[in-house]
């Protein structure tokens, strides 16, 4: 069976410069301004096989340069699931996952781990010193904020997002990075920058 190419890189003309393979179960990708593109997986992504001698996103994160070349798999980790991933800068990067629950800063590739007394968390961002995380399984509106302290995090405050109105969010999709977050359902599409003071 022949592997299909599933990334596809596009100019501003809408011109298609070329495409390359990112394999199966895709969580989410991030791309930073170096061109380095992040992808996370999903169960099916890690242990499912549709073709595949052993499945690209086996290891549960790969960090792939601009023309798809595997760069760093995420081997020493035991990933079932990457639930949720932060790509705060070209050095800087973050991501959260399934069995361990654990939160991994990866500083030029050198891995920090922290234990997040949350389970099944799929949003998280970074305000230093704070760390703002879902709220986990069934709690998908609800976070968490947890000061950094060495290497432990201590748990702060709660967080509920709300709109114009002040009225809180429900039932949305979240997608953060760095600071930056946004939110999205039925009713319309927000965007916040997190600050040190609303955390607090």
């Amino acid at each position: 069976m022949a592997i299909r190419k599933n990334a596809e890189v596009y100019n501003l003309d809408g011109q298609r410069i070329r495409h390359f393979t990112l394999g199966d179960g895709i969580e989410d990708i991030n791309i930073t301004a170096d061109g380095v593109i992040w992808v996370s997986y999903f169960d099916e992504g890690v242990f499912g096989n549709y073709g595949w001698g052993q499945p690209l996103g086996q290891y549960g994160l790969v960090k792939f340069d601009a023309e798809g070349n595997i760069l760093w798999q995420a081997e020493q980790f035991n990933i079932c699931d990457c639930y949720a991933v932060n790509a705060e800068s070209e050095h800087s990067f973050w991501f959260y996952y399934y069995s361990d629950f654990h939160l991994v800063h990866l500083n030029k590739l050198q891995a920090t781990s922290y234990r997040v007394p949350v389970q099944g968390s799929h949003a998280f961002a970074l305000c230093h010193p704070y760390l703002v995380m879902g709220g986990g399984y069934g709690k998908n509106d609800n976070f968490h904020v947890f000061k950094f302290n060495a290497s432990t995090l201590k748990e702060t405050a709660e967080l509920i997002f709300t709109d114009s109105d002040s009225n809180p969010l429900k039932q949305c999709v979240y997608n953060m990075r760095g600071n930056q977050v946004i939110a999205f359902n039925q009713s319309g599409i927000y965007y916040t920058q997190l600050t040190p003071e609303c955390c607090q």
